[in-house]
């Protein structure tokens, strides 16, 4: 009941958007990112964002530098904290400066068992989540 709770509490405050902002999940420093129709992607579509990894064939595609760069998501996810990427690391990639997100400072880094691991914490993910696309909407 308390998860339903804080879910609610977290859907409600986005409930009156019509479509979020355009994101890119990163899974790791070689580009794989989460599909609309994967576990990690389902947090993004509770949250009404736009994942530019639609389309993909698979739940998880490795994406280009250059298709990233071209879909120009407005906030960058990195769920690839072994890798060792940062938001540093990520706004000195060659040509990444031309993407919203590095312009807007808007690159999140998120513990990635929070949004890769089914249990209770997902409810942490999603709440991490919506702070990250929706900063203004979660003071």
């Amino acid at each position: 009941a308390s998860m339903r709770a804080r879910i609610a509490a977290v859907t409600s405050k986005v409930q009156d958007v019509a479509s979020g902002p355009r994101v890119y999940h990163e899974l790791d420093p070689t580009y794989f990112s989460a599909a609309p129709n994967s576990f990690v992607g389902d947090f993004y579509t509770v949250l009404k964002a736009q994942n530019i990894a639609a389309g993909a064939e698979n739940e998880y595609p490795q994406l280009s530098a250059e298709v990233i760069v071209e879909r120009d998501p407005e906030v960058i996810v990195l769920a690839d904290e072994p890798g060792g990427i940062t938001a540093d690391s990520v706004t000195a990639r060659p040509g990444w400066s031309n993407i919203s997100a590095v312009r807007n400072r808007r690159v999140c880094e998120i513990e990635p068992t929070l949004v890769s691991v089914p249990g209770p914490r997902v409810v942490d993910g999603l709440d991490a989540l919506a702070r990250c696309l929706y900063p203004d909407r979660f003071l």
